[in-house]
């Protein structure tokens, strides 16, 4: 199997943590779950708007990785609902941060760390 091909197969681990606190105004909600995937490869589904439709409950009308505005498309069977959209940061293949309508996801993708011999 490629690596194209275990991107089409999403299956991340368990929910290792999951988090709901105030952040001032606002409410921060946090997942922390691992992937088999390379970083490379998880970059690609959260950037690439062919990618989004594969796990995501939306996709954009352009790449995801530059800062910039963009139009996130919500789909919701055959209902489609337009929100603008503003990527923020985009330090691949680490930081990805967008404003989706109202709310900002921050996505951030760490290496685990490797075990020494």
């Amino acid at each position: 199997m490629t690596e194209s091909d275990a991107r089409r197969d999403y299956r991340p681990g368990p929910l290792r943590h999951a988090e709901a606190r105030p952040d001032g105004t606002r409410w921060a909600l946090t997942f922390v779950r691992e992937f088999t995937h390379s970083p490379a490869a998880l970059w690609t589904a959260l950037t690439d708007p062919g990618e989004l439709p594969q796990w995501a409950p939306y996709t954009a009308d352009r790449d995801l990785g530059t800062v910039g505005p963009a139009t996130l498309t919500m789909v919701d069977g055959p209902d489609r609902i337009e929100l603008d959209g503003t990527v923020t940061r985009a330090e691949a293949p680490h930081v990805l941060e967008h404003a989706w309508g109202d709310d900002v996801l921050l996505w951030t993708i760490e290496e685990p760390a490797r075990e020494r011999d």
